[in-house]
């Protein structure tokens, strides 16, 4: 039982819901846990209150109306009860996440009730939901709308492309300061989102940067190369065929994702640690969880944890002007 406990803090079930009552995002990967009793199988793009058995459909809907309009729910007991079906007591929280002035979102997370006397649960771990399952895709979407990414255009069609990514950009901040202040109340610690003041500045020649999602290592990568041109990058989607390069190649610096598949950011330094790798490691992560920070600093190898997207700022923070 403590390894499914530990198991649902780090898999939070969430829908994400549009103002159409759509869902545009969801993670069920604890339904083995938490049986949910639902008239269709979710699917992005289908209706949430569909899927909702008929009897708790029609209160459902209201609920999300209200959501949609900026208001936090915690639905009824006996109706959640009706449609999850566990030996342990949950809740639907109702999160509003207004996009901007005419697109509104709702997050549905699928959470444990506060007040029963289980105390595994009394301590459960919203924010890595925050982190990861919110807030993962948006700093993707900041990473591919930063017009810095890109080669420099100068023609009409660019011009109008720029203006694009510049709003896309402004919108998704938006979105990621809400999710950041979500997990701030959460917290109720505010210093820990706060990106390091003193960190260290490093001279390399050589980066390996580790991420499961190819596009973000390759925003990345343009990004590096941009602006460090003297440093020689490698990227790596396979965090184990990124631990055999750095096994017989000369790695200066790593930059490592946390929430990878197969092989996550924390089984790689476990790995880096029992072959006696010794390269410098920056974690790069969607991650803004208090946990995971502290965590990461206690392998001897993470110098610096950043929070995605990557920045010209951060890159200039990051490394000695004469690289």
């Amino acid at each position: 039982m403590q390894n499914k406990i530990e198991e649902n803090r780090l898999n939070t079930p969430y829908f994400i819901i549009d103002g159409l009552k759509n869902i545009v995002s969801f993670n069920l990967s604890t339904v083995a846990d938490i049986k949910l009793s639902l008239c269709q199988s979710p699917q992005i793009g289908k209706s949430f209150v569909d899927i909702i058995p008929q009897q708790q459909a029609s209160y459902i809907s209201d609920v999300l109306d209200k959501c949609l309009s900026g208001q936090t729910i915690i639905a009824e007991n006996d109706i959640v009860n009706k449609i999850i079906q566990t030996c342990f007591k949950f809740q639907f929280l109702f999160i509003p996440l207004p996009l901007n002035v005419v697109s509104h979102y709702a997050v549905c997370l699928i959470i444990p009730d506060a007040d029963q006397s289980d105390s595994q649960f009394s301590n459960y771990n919203y924010s890595n939901l925050a982190s990861h399952g919110l807030r993962g895709p948006v700093s993707n979407i900041l990473s591919l709308a930063n017009y810095d990414n890109y080669p420099p255009l100068k023609s009409h069609e660019a011009l109008k492309i720029k203006a694009l990514l510049k709003n896309i950009y402004a919108q998704a901040e938006k979105l990621n300061d809400v999710i950041v202040s979500l997990n701030y109340l959460i917290n109720n610690d505010e210093t820990a989102f706060a990106e390091d003041a003193n960190i260290e500045k490093f001279m390399v020649s050589n980066l390996v940067l580790v991420d499961d999602d190819p596009l973000i290592n390759k925003m990345h990568k343009m990004l590096l190369k941009k602006y460090h041109a003297n440093i020689t990058v490698v990227d790596f989607n396979s965090p184990l065929k990124a631990l055999e390069h750095v096994a017989i190649n000369h790695t200066d610096l790593i930059f490592l994702d946390i929430n990878m598949p197969k092989i996550d950011g924390w089984e790689f330094l476990s790995r880096l640690k029992n072959q006696s790798l010794k390269p410098k490691v920056i974690i790069l992560s969607s991650s803004i969880d208090p946990v995971e920070k502290n965590k990461a600093y206690s392998y001897d190898c993470v110098k610096d944890f950043i929070s995605k997207p990557l920045t010209r700022e951060k890159l200039n923070k990051l490394f000695l002007e004469d690289t």
